[in-house]
C-alpha cells in the first residue's frame, strides 16, 4: 500500500512498473476508478488474474466459465441473495446470535476477530447452505472451509497446481464438499418433483435455476457457487466486523450514544426489564432503517477494504488520458489507496461516519429529481459498475443485525487503551494486524438508555 501511495504522489492516478516480463499498470482515484470499472469484460477481464480460485470454486464455475456462461450463473447469485430470500435472514443471523453467545458468563473477555470468524461462519451456513447443513453438518462445514482457505496462498497466485500439502488439503475438501451436498441437493429436486413444499432458501433457489437451454446446474456447479458465496461473505463480514466493533469500541463516548438512540428510534422501547432479548422488531425492515450504524459498516469499509486490490487483464490496447495501456498488461486499482485520497474524502484518517450523512454525502452518488444516478466511483469497497459484489446488501444486512443485537446484549471496553489500527497484508484478504481483545460485560444497552431517559 505504501509502493501504490508513494506511486500516486510521484506520478498521479495512472503509472506503470514490470515485474519480470509483465506490465503492471496502477488506476488510482475516482476517474481512474470508472475507467476500471465502466470498462467492459471483454476488454478488461477479471478471468485470468483469478484464476487461481479455480481449484477451490471447481471447474465450469465463474472464473473457468466462459463469460456467457459466467454472466448467466451470477445472474443466478444476484437473484438468490436478493428479493424476497433477504426477508428471512435476520431472523436466521439473530437466531444463531443467541445460540453463540448464550454460553459466554456475565463479563470475560473475548477476541472479536476470532469471535465473529466462528459466528459468521455459522450465520453464513445458516442462510447459505440451509438448515440440514447447519443443524447437522455445520462442524464439518468449518473444518472445510478451514481447508479451502488455507489452500489460497501465495504459491496458489502463479502456481494453483503445484504440489503442497496445503492445495492437497484443499482438493480434498473440496471432494468433501461435493459428497456432503449430492445426497442433499438429490433429495431436494426428487421432493420438488413430487410437488413437495420445500424450503425458499439460497440452497433452494440454487436447485431450481436452468440455463437458457433449459439445463439444471450440475450438483459440482452448485456446490462451487455456494463455496463462491461462503468464501465471498465470510472473510469480508467478520473482518469489517472486527473493525467496525474496534473502532466503535474506541469512539465510544463519540459515536456508541447515537447508535443506541438509534436503536430505540427504530425498535422502539419496548423490552424486558431483566432480560436483554432480541425483539421481534428486529425484522428486515427495521435493519434498513438504521442508517447511522449502515454508514458506520461504510465507514469502516472505507478505512479498512478486505480487499485491497482488485485487477483485471487487458485484452485490448486502451488508451487513457494520453497514456496507452497495453494488450497483456495487469491493471490495478486500490480501494486501500482510493479511500484516502484528501481531496476525495475530507480528513481520510478519521473515523467519521456522518461524512456519508446529509447534508455533507462524501462519495455519495448523485441522484437527481427524476431518480436518475450520477456515479461518484469514490467509495469502491464492493466493486462498482459491472462487477459490484453481489453480496454487498447481505454483507450490510448481516452485520447491522449481529450490531443491532449486540447492543441489546453486551458492552464492549478495549483491553487496551492503545489502539493502532493496522492491517494485515501477508493474506489475500487483509485482516486486522492489532490488538483486537475485548473485555465484555452482559447489558442491555438500549434498555438502559429508555431507563435513563424516563428517570429524566
Amino acid at each position: 500500500m505504501k509502493f501504490i501511495k508513494h506511486g500516486y504522489d510521484l506520478h498521479g492516478e495512472i503509472f506503470r512498473i514490470k515485474v519480470a516480463h509483465k506490465g503492471i499498470t496502477f488506476l488510482i482515484g475516482p476517474e481512474a476508478n470508472k475507467f476500471f470499472y465502466g470498462t467492459s469484460d471483454k476488454i478488461l477481464t477479471a478471468r485470468e488474474v483469478y484464476h487461481f480460485t479455480v481449484p477451490v470454486f471447481g471447474p465450469n464455475v465463474v472464473y473457468d466459465a466462459p463469460l456467457a456462461l459466467m454472466n448467466r450463473q451470477l445472474s443466478f447469485l444476484r437473484k438468490a441473495l436478493n428479493g424476497k430470500n433477504m426477508q428471512t435472514y435476520v431472523n436466521k443471523v439473530r437466531k444463531e446470535c443467541d445460540m453463540y453467545f448464550s454460553s459466554l458468563p456475565q463479563e470475560g473477555t473475548l477476541h472479536l476477530h476470532r469471535t465473529f470468524s466462528e459466528l459468521i461462519i455459522n450465520t453464513a451456513s445458516r442462510c447459505l447452505m440451509g438448515d440440514e447443513v447447519r443443524n447437522t453438518l455445520n462442524s464439518e462445514v468449518a473444518e472445510i472451509y478451514e481447508h479451502l482457505n488455507d489452500g489460497m496462498t501465495r504459491i496458489s497466485l502463479l502456481f494453483p497446481y503445484f504440489p503442497h500439502e496445503k492445495h492437497t488439503k484443499r482438493d480434498e475438501a473440496r471432494a468433501r464438499m461435493v459428497r456432503m451436498f449430492e445426497p442433499i441437493i438429490n433429495s431436494r429436486r426428487e421432493r420438488r418433483a413430487k410437488g413437495e413444499v420445500l424450503p425458499d432458501d439460497f440452497l433452494q433457489n440454487l436447485c431450481d435455476c436452468h440455463y437458457e437451454n433449459r439445463r439444471a446446474l450440475t450438483v459440482e456447479e452448485i456446490v462451487g457457487l455456494l463455496i463462491a458465496c461462503l468464501f465471498a461473505g465470510q472473510h469480508t463480514s467478520n473482518i469489517t466486523a472486527t473493525w467496525l466493533g474496534a473502532l466503535i469500541a474506541h469512539n465510544k463516548e463519540r459515536i456508541l450514544p447515537r447508535l443506541i438512540q438509534e436503536q430505540r428510534d427504530v425498535l422502539g422501547d419496548s423490552f424486558e426489564e431483566d432480560n436483554a432479548s432480541v425483539y421481534d422488531a428486529l425484522s428486515y425492515d427495521s435493519v434498513q432503517q438504521m442508517e447511522l450504524l449502515h454508514f458506520c459498516i461504510k465507514e469502516t469499509l472505507r478505512l479498512f477494504p478486505p480487499i485491497v486490490v482488485m485487477m483485471r487483464t487487458v485484452q485490448e490496447a486502451q488508451h487513457y488520458k494520453g497514456y496507452t495501456i497495453p494488450a497483456g498488461d495487469i491493471v490495478v486499482t486500490s480501494p486501500a489507496v482510493s479511500h484516502r485520497l484528501p481531496h476525495v474524502f475530507k480528513n481520510p484518517e478519521e473515523f467519521d461516519p456522518d461524512r456519508f450523512m446529509k447534508p455533507r454525502c462524501e462519495g455519495e452518488d448523485i441522484i437527481d429529481d427524476n431518480g436518475d444516478v450520477t456515479k461518484q466511483w469514490k467509495f469502491i469497497a464492493f466493486g462498482e459498475g459491472l462487477h459490484q459484489c453481489l453480496g454487498r446488501d447481505f454483507a450490510y444486512l448481516q452485520v447491522k443485525t449481529i450490531f443491532s443485537y449486540l447492543f441489546h446484549h453486551f458492552d464492549f471496553t478495549p483491553v487496551s487503551n492503545t489502539f493502532i489500527a493496522k492491517q494485515n497484508f501477508e493474506t489475500l484478504v487483509a485482516g486486522p494486524g492489532c490488538d483486537c481483545n475485548m473485555k465484555f460485560r452482559r447489558v442491555n444497552l438500549v434498555a438502559e438508555a429508555a431507563k435513563a431517559a424516563k428517570a429524566k
